[in-house]
């Protein structure tokens, strides 16, 4: 985004803007202390230190815009946005406390501040029901939510589906196949696949064929069974050049990892990337994805070794230890 000169110009007249590192020193302080419990976290301060607005995740240079332009368009902190809301509740305040919510990972009001928008709203909204699946969803993955509970939810963002929007559709849909993978139901996700699929048909749009490749990537997985096509279609998804870049052999070599397919091929491609990997965080991650393969393929001696050499690279990683750990009781089993 740094490179983007109407974003940069944005940043400049709207804010000072800090970028910290919240691994160590002052930054994980300051982490802990807004309480950001996922990265990229935004966070808009006033002069006081008092939280305005914020958000996670990667986004575009637009989406970041709009976000910041909101921000500053309603400088008004947090507890005076509650304190609104609740003298004269509307719409606006109760989506936006929900996205702020949702950005602290409070699932439960976030939960809340949307049906509340929902029902101030009177009318069907795509773009409210796809921040309740999605608030849904992630706490479904801390254990917080129900399965039915977000089935529902998937279920409202497909009757208020917008033939104009499919993204919502196609988020729902690549959503509820790593929920169905994580029930041990994975054909949990073909209503919403096959809606997305058909919504998304002849489109020309560049950002929805690229989405587009991927919903079929995963009804060959999970719908068809399909692996040699859904290996293809894998295949057909990598950036180019994506064979001498350790981070894309990574994430290649973890996707056949993950669903048991061409693991030979994958532990190749993942000794190449711990070779093209810089030292430290990102070789300490590739080791790892090596060793799963290396364990998968019935290697569990080398395993062991490769996950010694990956705690070599981060010492202290609680996880890299626990693997280890791991990878030595399956050996003497």
């Amino acid at each position: 985004m740094d490179t983007n000169e109407e974003f940069r110009s944005a940043i400049h007249k709207a804010s000072i803007f800090l970028s910290v590192d919240a691994g160590k020193g002052e930054g994980a302080q300051l982490a802990e202390k807004f309480g950001v419990k996922g990265y990229p976290t935004y966070l808009v301060l006033n002069a006081a230190g008092e939280t305005i607005d914020r958000w996670f995740g990667y986004g575009t240079p637009d989406s970041f815009l709009a976000a910041l332009q909101g921000a500053v368009s309603d400088p008004s902190t947090v507890a005076e946005k509650h304190a609104r809301y609740l003298e004269s509740p509307n719409v606006y305040d109760a989506e936006k406390l929900g996205d702020i919510y949702t950005a602290e990972g409070d699932t439960e009001k976030a939960l809340s501040m949307y049906r509340a928008a929902v029902e101030l709203n009177r009318e069907p909204n795509a773009e409210l029901a796809g921040k309740i699946f999605y608030t849904l969803a992630s706490g479904y993955f801390k254990e917080a939510v129900e399965l039915d509970e977000v089935q529902a939810g998937a279920d409202a963002v497909l009757a208020t589906a917008d033939k104009d929007n499919t993204m919502p559709l196609v988020q729902v849909a690549r959503m509820m196949g790593s929920i169905g993978n994580k029930a041990g139901q994975p054909d949990l996700s073909r209503p919403y696949l096959l809606a997305a699929l058909e919504a998304t048909e002849g489109t020309q749009e560049p950002d929805m064929v690229a989405a587009r490749r991927l919903l079929l990537l995963e009804k060959a997985l999970y719908i068809d069974h399909d692996l040699k096509t859904a290996l293809q279609l894998k295949r057909d998804s990598m950036p180019e050049g994506w064979k001498e870049n350790a981070s894309y052999l990574n994430s290649f070599a973890w996707w056949c990892f993950e669903n048991k397919v061409n693991l030979e091929e994958a532990e190749k491609l993942a000794r190449v990337a711990v070779e093209l990997a810089e030292p430290g965080n990102e070789k300490a991650m590739i080791l790892d994805t090596l060793a799963e393969i290396c364990n998968e393929l019935d290697n569990c001696g080398e395993a062991v070794e490769i996950m010694q050499a990956a705690l070599e690279e981060e010492p202290d990683n609680e996880y890299y230890q626990e693997q280890l750990a791991r990878f030595q009781e399956e050996c003497n089993t």
